[in-house]
């Protein structure tokens, strides 16, 4: 939920509309955030309007609607708002400098950095400001932009443990693993740091310690980072566990069921739409291959959205009996209520994308979200499913090697025998769940793709009724100039390589003991001792 701290202004100086504006405000920003909870979000956002409107004077609530309009990606609107904040706050670099971390939460980085600018115009040596922009740039393959911010930040703020990181980032991504590793290392050594920044610096060194062939080292530094989170992540992992409890309910139900007939209905809901969605398990490759795709003329992607969920589907499930699983559930959902999902999404996926999709294949891109296969196949029947494969102890080695958030997958990424486990419970039920659906689908395994992109893109165009384009072998130059979520960004701008192929051979003796349970997925997905038979 957008923050606005009870709508209060940060400080004396801002400006405010009166005590009884400014409760009005509050009781209405409460009512937001419940509802916003509660994932009616449009409601959410009328209710922060009203606060708005209550004491329009207070950029503090100009903030939240404006956070709010974005999260709901209106951009436009949030866009309005943001600025009407910073107006009435001309000279408050907080109130800029929020705004730019709002912008940069939902990847948006020209706004974030807009923003960042007028906050370090009122104060050049703003350390969050300038760390925000340094990472930015990083992120956005802009070197050379990240070290003058460097700079700056060694020149107004030295020792700044946040721009030692950064500095250790950018100068591994230069090929300076030396002075990367000596960077990182005196910030693992300092317990007075957060933990979040120490658990992303042992992780840092980590990847520094692989590139430089000291493997045996670099596994260590991985634990040594997660071991940190492990205390916080409690919450995290019971709620993973609770969406694998529905998983099991869903697969029992969708057998029962006869999911596959819902394929059936599609001529009751209206003009089919050009759908695709990518997934199979977060590091399969799912982000080179919607790189490639989105490089046709005739794709347009959307990477990691919740716009299925959000729009789709739960609405769906408002009213209805809590105690009905989801496929029960979505049996029940008759035509016109489908149709409004239908129209939801796609209304939903053209504001995230700030423009039409005018007849475009879209290709919804969401390699986490295996647990929406059944909602996708109940509204959209006709949309094409593309699973990547990747050997899955190079998944299980990746997921564990990244300095990810806490949230409920990547709790499960903070030991080894946890990572199997997840990998395991998600693609057992994506495996189970496939056959039964109506829905068309296509595995590609990524080891297959890279050692020939160019068979490998025309068979799955040829599987998305779309024609050859060559467009598609060149994907570089337009991976850099899109803002990718995925935690390994740096590799888009890349040639297609086969380096990652076979990297667990380096961590064999660390990964073997954990694989067990993994076994008869390597038997059935087709892969040896050595690799893709």
């Amino acid at each position: 939920m957008p923050d606005v701290v009870g709508c209060l202004p940060m400080d004396a100086s801002l400006p405010s509309s009166g005590t009884e504006g400014r409760d009005r405000a509050v009781g209405l920003a409460g009512e937001s955030r419940r509802l916003w909870q509660e994932g009616r979000f449009d409601e959410a956002v009328r209710r922060l309007e009203s606060a708005a409107a209550c004491d329009p004077l207070n950029p503090e609530i100009c903030l939240g609607l404006g956070k709010a309009l974005a999260t709901r990606a209106r951009y436009a609107e949030a866009r309005e708002w943001m600025h009407k904040a910073c107006t009435l706050a001309p000279g408050s670099l907080p109130v800029r400098f929020q705004a730019a971390v709002y912008w940069h939460q939902v990847g948006r980085a020209d706004e974030a950095l807009a923003l960042l600018e007028e906050a370090l115009r009122l104060d050049p040596a703003h350390p969050g400001a300038l760390l925000l922009t340094g990472e930015i740039r990083e992120h956005r393959h802009e070197l050379e932009g990240a070290e003058e911010v460097l700079e700056r930040i060694r020149a107004r703020a030295p020792g700044h443990p946040g721009g030692a990181f950064l500095e250790a980032r950018v100068r591994r991504r230069r090929g300076d693993l030396t002075g990367a590793e000596g960077h990182v290392r005196v910030l693992v050594a300092d317990r007075r740091l957060p933990a979040e920044l120490r658990y992303r610096a042992w992780v840092e060194l980590g990847q520094v310690l692989d590139l430089q062939g000291r493997w045996d080292e670099a596994m260590q530094a991985f634990h040594q980072g997660k071991q940190l989170l492990i205390p916080q992540a409690g919450p995290w992992w019971a709620a993973l566990q609770g969406v694998q409890r529905e998983a099991e309910r869903m697969l029992a139900q969708s057998e029962t069921l006869g999911v596959g007939r819902w394929r059936e209905s599609l001529p009751g809901l209206g003009a089919e739409q050009r759908l695709a969605l990518l997934c199979g398990h977060p590091r399969s490759g799912t982000t080179l291959l919607e790189q490639v795709l989105e490089s046709h003329p005739g794709v347009v992607s959307a990477e990691e959205t919740r716009i299925l969920h959000d729009e789709a589907y739960l609405p769906l499930t408002w009213g209805e009996d809590p105690r009905l699983g989801v496929a029960e559930l979505l049996d029940r959902v008759d035509p016109p209520a489908l149709r409004a999902a239908r129209e939801r999404y796609v209304g939903g996926m053209e504001r995230f994308l700030e423009g039409p999709l005018g007849g475009r294949l879209l290709l919804d891109k969401n390699p986490a979200f295996t647990i929406l296969l059944l909602p996708l196949a109940r509204i959209f029947p006709e949309a094409r499913l593309l699973f990547m494969i990747r050997d899955p102890r190079d998944v299980i080695l990746s997921c564990f090697m990244q300095p990810l958030p806490l949230n409920p997958v990547s709790s499960a990424y903070l030991t080894l025998d946890r990572t199997v486990a997840q990998y395991r419970d998600a693609m057992s039920f994506l495996l189970a769940l496939r056959p039964r659906l109506g829905n068309p689908w296509r595995q590609v395994h990524y080891e297959e793709f890279i050692r020939d992109p160019g068979a490998g893109a025309a068979g799955i165009l040829s599987f998305l009724g779309l024609p050859w384009d060559p467009r598609v072998l060149d994907h570089t130059g337009r991976a850099r100039g899109r803002w990718v979520k995925s935690p390994t960004y740096a590799d888009v701008t890349q040639p297609i390589h086969a380096r990652a192929v076979g990297r667990w051979k380096r961590y064999a003796g660390h990964l073997e003991p954990h694989l067990g349970p993994i076994q008869p997925l390597l038997d059935h997905l087709g892969y040896g001792p050595d690799g893709l038979a």
